[in-house]
C-alpha cells in the first residue's frame, strides 16, 4: 500500500523543518511527510546571522553580539551596531523546538532514518521510495545536494571549547582574522565567544578544493598557542562544514518536484549565510508555490564577487578588510543580507576594487564566469 501526502519534504534539516512547520501553521489542512536520513538529531552546527528582519525563531536565539572585529596584517578593525546585532542559534535548540512543535501538529509525520533512494514524477503525482516504503505526494520538496559543478568552497572545522581561565572577549566576535597561515588558500579564523571561558573557534578556508581534517586541527591548535598563550581547555564538541559557493542553480521545470535549501540557492553564495535566507525563501515558496530567489542583481553581484575570489584569492584578505573599513556597519550589513537601499548598493560597490570588478562583470555578462 502506498501512503499519500499533500506534501513530501526530502530532508529534515533547517530548510525542511522550517518549511514543514510554516505550511502546517498556515495551511493546516495539508498532510505533510518529512523524510530525514539521520537516525537522530545532534548538536552539529550553529547558525549565525545579523538580525535584520523578523523571523519565527527569535526565541531560539541563544547569543547576541553588537560588536565584531576583522584583522589583517596586524591591523584590527572593531565595529558595532546598536541596530543590527549578530545572533546565533545552536542546532540542538532548533531541533528540540521543532520536535516539540511537530509533536503538537498531527498533520506532520517525521520519519527518521529514511534516506530516499528514488524519486519519480508522474503526470499527477511524485513517487518517493525509501528503504521502508513508497510514498506518493501531490508536491515534493527536495533538499538533497545535486551534482552541479562547484569551483569554490567555503569549508571549515570548529572547536567548541571551555577554557580553564578567561581568554575570550565575550562582547566581540571575530568575523575574520586573516593573520594566519595563507599557504593553503584563503584562510581566516572565525570566533564566537559565548563567555569569557567558552567559545567556538573555526578554521575557515575558501578554496577550489577541500583539505584533510588535520590541516584545520593544526590551524586551531596553533592559533590557541599563539593568540591565547596555549590555555588549558576542555573540548565540548567539534563541527565540520562544507558550503559550495555557486550561483548556477538547477533548472526547475516541474510544479510538483521543487528544490529547496542550498540546492535551490537558499544559501547566499557570496557570504555562506543561510538561516535568514531560508526563512525569507520559505515565505515565498509556501504561499506562491514558486521557486524563490534573490533579486537578479544580488545573484549577479554574487557571480562577480565569486569570480573575483576565484582569480584573486591572495588579494582577498585586503579586499574583505577594506570592505568593512570603508563602509558604515549598518550599510554593509544591509548589503550582505540583501536588504540594501540604492544608496547602500552604490557606496559598497564604490568601495570595491573597480577595475578588477569591472573585468569580472564583463565575464559574467558574456557568460564566461563561474
Amino acid at each position: 500500500m502506498i501512503d499519500e501526502y499533500d506534501v513530501i519534504i526530502i530532508g529534515g534539516g533547517c530548510s525542511g523543518l522550517s518549511l514543514a512547520l510554516h505550511i502546517a501553521k498556515h495551511q493546516s489542512h495539508k498532510k505533510i511527510l518529512i523524510l530525514e536520513s539521520r537516525r537522530e538529531y545532534q548538536y552539529d552546527k550553529i547558525w549565525s546571522f545579523w538580525d535584520v528582519e523578523a523571523h519565527p525563531y527569535e526565541n531560539q536565539i541563544q547569543h547576541r553580539w553588537s560588536h565584531w572585529q576583522i584583522q589583517h596584517q596586524g591591523c584590527r578593525l572593531i565595529q558595532s551596531s546598536p541596530m543590527y546585532r549578530y545572533c546565533s542559534i545552536p542546532s540542538n535548540c532548533f531541533y528540540k523546538n521543532a520536535m516539540q512543535q511537530i509533536h503538537d501538529l498531527p498533520q506532520i509525520n517525521l520519519q527518521m532514518d529514511s534516506p530516499v533512494y528514488h524519486v519519480e514524477e508522474s503526470p499527477s503525482y511524485v513517487f518517493v521510495q525509501t528503504k521502508k516504503a513508497i510514498y506518493r505526494g501531490s508536491k515534493v520538496f527536495d533538499s538533497r545536494p545535486d551534482k552541479t559543478e562547484t569551483y569554490l568552497y567555503q569549508h571549515f572545522l570548529g572547536w567548541h571549547i571551555m577554557s580553564e581561565h578567561p581568554i575570550f572577549d565575550s562582547k566581540t566576535i571575530t568575523l575574520m582574522d586573516f593573520d594566519v597561515d595563507q599557504s593553503k588558500g584563503l584562510h581566516f579564523m572565525y570566533i564566537l565567544p559565548f563567555s569569557a571561558h567558552e567559545g567556538l573557534l573555526e578554521s575557515t578556508f575558501i578554496t577550489p578544493h577541500l583539505h584533510e581534517e588535520q590541516i584545520y586541527e593544526n590551524s586551531i591548535s596553533d592559533y590557541l598557542k599563539t593568540r591565547f598563550k596555549n590555555p588549558k581547555y576542555q573540548m565540548i564538541r567539534k563541527e565540520r562544514g562544507v558550503l559550495p559557493l555557486r550561483t548556477t542553480l538547477p533548472e526547475q521545470n516541474s510544479s510538483k518536484l521543487i528544490p529547496i535549501g542550498a540546492k535551490a540557492g537558499w544559501t547566499r553564495a557570496s557570504t555562506g549565510y543561510a538561516f535568514l535566507p531560508i526563512q525569507k525563501a520559505i515565505k515565498k515558496l509556501a504561499f506562491n508555490q514558486q521557486k524563490p530567489a534573490f533579486f537578479n542583481i544580488d545573484l549577479w553581484l554574487d557571480r562577480i564577487f565569486l569570480n573575483f575570489l576565484h582569480d584573486n584569492l591572495q588579494e582577498a584578505p585586503q579586499v574583505f578588510f577594506d570592505l568593512f573599513r570603508k563602509n558604515a556597519p549598518e550599510q554593509l550589513i544591509r548589503f550582505l543580507t540583501g536588504n540594501w537601499s540604492t544608496m547602500d548598493l552604490l557606496q559598497v560597490l564604490f568601495s570595491m576594487p573597480k577595475i578588477p570588478m569591472l573585468k569580472q562583470a564583463l565575464r559574467v555578462m558574456t557568460k564566461r564566469g563561474l
